[in-house]
């Protein structure tokens, strides 16, 4: 079975205020100091489905920019059917398939560009986008069952807080559901993902790529791009993954006798990571 797929819009109309700002000087100039002042949030609706497709649809584009404040991805999952590739089945190679297609369609956007000429086509130039915060908003599309502990936005907390050593016994509905995703072989029964589970697998998916050091060469774009990712549940934010904060955690205590050649090109990734946070106006971490 082939592995999850994005499927991209054929294109794209232009951002909403791009005619506007090339209408005349004036209405360009009250535009974009409209815009500046009330620094829209850019809105990706992001459906997950039967996981096998990843099908993102750009519900708010407010105008062609490099330096964007805020973009918000709600993030759904469907299913039409029993899903027979276990899209969230880890390995001793890495994370789920699932989590790489997720990966692919966020370095897509940020490295590219997100508005209409992102194809790159004849003429067009790619101006890769600066996120100050982006916000992955997990959002239930029918009552999924995520147990009676899993309500409120503190419930999610404390269960995103939770050791993975204490999930079977604090949230059983979880494991259940984990085991029967993770299993290699399909399995009988009900395995619909409510949005705090799917959430969890995306923050822990996250932390790998942010704060292993032999993840430096996929996480790469998030270092040098992106200042703070925040994992939400119906609009109710439950963890933070700071970029300055995981960049300040790698720590390189010396590699294997076989990777000596790891040592430097560790260090040119953080001082190319480090030059260009600084050029982006991004956070950067002190203690490096």
């Amino acid at each position: 079975m082939s592995p999850p797929r994005v499927f991209l819009e054929r294109s794209l109309h232009p951002p909403n205020a791009d005619g506007l700002l090339l209408t005349n000087r004036l209405i360009a100039h009250e535009t974009r100091a409209i815009i500046e002042r009330t620094k829209p949030t850019y809105k990706l609706d992001l459906l997950f489905v039967d996981e096998l497709q990843f099908w993102p649809t750009w519900t708010c584009l407010p105008v062609s920019a490099q330096f964007i404040d805020s973009v918000h991805v709600s993030i759904s999952c469907l299913e039409t059917q029993v899903p027979v590739l276990r899209a969230f089945l880890w390995s001793f190679r890495g994370p789920p398939q699932s989590m790489w297609a997720l990966y692919v369609l966020l370095e897509f956007y940020l490295e590219p560009g997100l508005t209409h000429n992102y194809n790159n086509e004849e003429g067009q130039t790619r101006r890769p986008i600066v996120v100050r915060n982006i916000t992955l908003d997990f959002i239930d599309l029918h009552d999924a069952p995520a147990g009676a502990n899993l309500v409120t936005t503190p419930d999610i907390r404390t269960f995103m807080a939770t050791t993975t050593s204490a999930l079977p016994l604090q949230y059983p509905d979880y494991t259940t559901w984990h085991r029967r995703a993770s299993s290699r072989h399909p399995v009988a029964g009900d395995v619909t993902i409510a949005a705090p589970w799917f959430a969890r697998i995306v923050r822990d998916f996250l932390r790998l790529l942010l704060q292993d050091v032999w993840s430096i060469r996929y996480a790469g774009v998030l270092h040098r791009r992106v200042g703070v990712i925040d994992i939400a549940v119906s609009g109710g934010r439950v963890d933070t993954c700071d970029i300055t904060v995981a960049l300040a955690l790698l720590d390189l205590r010396g590699p294997p006798a076989n990777y000596r050649s790891f040592t430097p090109r560790f260090l040119n990734h953080m001082r190319a990571v480090l030059q260009a946070r600084k050029h982006h106006g991004l956070p950067v971490p002190s203690e490096i």
